[in-house]
C-alpha cells in the first residue's frame, strides 16, 4: 500500500514538473504575443498619427497608389492584430486551464504527501506493533520449550510410576493367589482335620465305628494304589460300621457337630459275591 502511495506520488512530482514547464512556455508565448501586439499596436498608431499630421496641411494631396498602399496597409495591420489578439486568447486560455490543471495536481499532490505521512506513522506503528510482537514470540517460544521440556519429563516419570506399578500390581497379584492358596489349603487342612477329629469321636463314641474305607483298603503293591482308587470310587471317603444303626446315630452326631455330610457303609447290609480265587494270582 505505501509502495503504491509512493508510486502515485512520483508520478504526480512528474505531471507537477511537466506542467510547471507547459506553464513557463505558454508564459513565455504570451509575452512574446503581447510584445508582437504591442509593437503592432504601436506602429499602428504611428503611422495613424503621421498620416493625420500629414493631411493636416492644405496643400497635401496623397497620390491614389498611396492611398491604396495606406489601406492594405492597414488592413494588414487589422489583421494581424487580430490574429495576435486571438492567438494571445488562445493562450491565455491555455494559459488558465494549465494553470487550473496545475492547481489540481498541487492539490493531489499534497494529498498525497498526506496520505504518504499517515502511511508512515502507520508504518511505524506496525513495526513498533510487530517489535512487540517479536518479544512476545520469543517470551512464549521459551516458555512453550519449558513446557515442552517438563511435558517430557513428567511423561517420562508417569512412565516409570505405570512401570513401577505394573510391577507392584503383578507382585500384589502374586501374594494375593499365594494368599487364596493358603486360604484355600488351609480350609482344606481345616476340614480335613474337622473330619479327623469327627471321625476319632466317633469311633471313641459308638463302637463298630471301623474308619474310612480307603484307609482299610491297603494294596500289596503301591503300583496298585490308582487302581484301587479308582474301584472304590466315590465311596473312598465312606466310613465302615458295623450296624445300619451305627451309621444313623454317627449321621445324627455329625449333623449336631454341624460337620460335612459323610457316606456310611454298615456291613450288615452289604452282600457280597463269592471272590473268584482265579482272580489272585493276576500279577
Amino acid at each position: 500500500k505505501t509502495s503504491h502511495v509512493l508510486k502515485r506520488l512520483e508520478a504526480s512530482k512528474k505531471a507537477q514538473t511537466k506542467a510547471k514547464e507547459i506553464n513557463r512556455k505558454h508564459k513565455d508565448q504570451i509575452a512574446s504575443l503581447e510584445s508582437e501586439l504591442s509593437d503592432v499596436t504601436r506602429l499602428t498608431e504611428q503611422f495613424e498619427q503621421e498620416v493625420a499630421e500629414a493631411s493636416q496641411g492644405d496643400d497635401l494631396q496623397l497620390m491614389d497608389s498611396q492611398v491604396e498602399e495606406y489601406h492594405k496597409l492597414k488592413e494588414k495591420a487589422g489583421k494581424r492584430t487580430v490574429s495576435l489578439s486571438q492567438q494571445l486568447e488562445r493562450v491565455k486560455h491555455d494559459q488558465c486551464t494549465d494553470e487550473e490543471a496545475l492547481e489540481q495536481v498541487k492539490m493531489k499532490k499534497q494529498d498525497l504527501i498526506t496520505r504518504q505521512q499517515h502511511l508512515r506513522e502507520q508504518k511505524s506503528e506496525h513495526e513498533q506493533r510487530v517489535e512487540r510482537l517479536d518479544g512476545f514470540i520469543k517470551s512464549n517460544s521459551e516458555t512453550l520449550n519449558k513446557l515442552r521440556f517438563d511435558h517430557e519429563k513428567l511423561s517420562d516419570e508417569i512412565n516409570q510410576a505405570e512401570l513401577r506399578y505394573k510391577e507392584f500390581n503383578e507382585a500384589l497379584e502374586g501374594v494375593q493367589d499365594k494368599l487364596r492358596d493358603a486360604k484355600v489349603d488351609t480350609q482344606e487342612s481345616s476340614r480335613a482335620q474337622r473330619k479327623a477329629e469327627i471321625l476319632e469321636n466317633l469311633k471313641r463314641l459308638y463302637p463298630g465305628v471301623h474308619g474310612r474305607l480307603i484307609d482299610l483298603c491297603e494294596p500289596v503293591h503301591k503300583r496298585y494304589s490308582i487302581a484301587l482308587t479308582k474301584v472304590l470310587g466315590r465311596n473312598m471317603d465312606a466310613i465302615v460300621v458295623d450296624h445300619e444303626k451305627i451309621g444313623k446315630d454317627c449321621i445324627q452326631y455329625i449333623k449336631e457337630q454341624h460337620g460335612d455330610p459323610c457316606t456310611f457303609i454298615p456291613l450288615d447290609t452289604i452282600q457280597a459275591k463269592p471272590t473268584n480265587e482265579a482272580l489272585r494270582d493276576i500279577g
